[in-house]
């Protein structure tokens, strides 16, 4: 299990950690919790006809059915070596593009980093 930190995005609460969670595609899936999530989709509707990641939140209506918003997608197979481009500066009013960092690669370390991350 691995830990990312997406920091300095402009929709502000796609920011944080991430924790890996299976895959998706043959592609690590990452959850921050049950509304924030990245997932690499082979082709994605009108927004790609290409293979990409993309940083999902799941947004709750009035309606019975909560709605997947894709805030910002990157045409690579790695979050790592991602070139993100924002999806919904319409919304966000916001085009800044933040860094992924890797924290961790192993259940061991994620253990060490999220419990020091908690305590400052």
């Amino acid at each position: 299990m691995s830990v990312i930190l997406l920091e300095g995005f402009g929709v502000e609460d796609v920011n944080g950690y991430y924790t890996s969670d299976g895959t998706v595609n043959g592609y690590p899936v990452y959850i921050k919790d049950q509304d924030h999530f990245i997932v690499y989709k082979t082709v994605n509707g009108p927004i790609s006809d290409k293979p990409a990641y993309y940083i999902t939140k799941i947004v709750q209506t009035g309606l019975s059915v909560p709605i997947s918003v894709y805030c910002y997608k990157a045409h690579t197979t790695s979050v790592y070596d991602a070139e993100w481009q924002s999806l919904r500066p319409e919304f966000s009013n916001e085009n800044t593009i933040g860094d992924i960092d890797g924290l961790s690669s192993s259940s061991e370390s994620s253990s060490s980093s999220e419990s020091s991350s908690s305590s400052s």
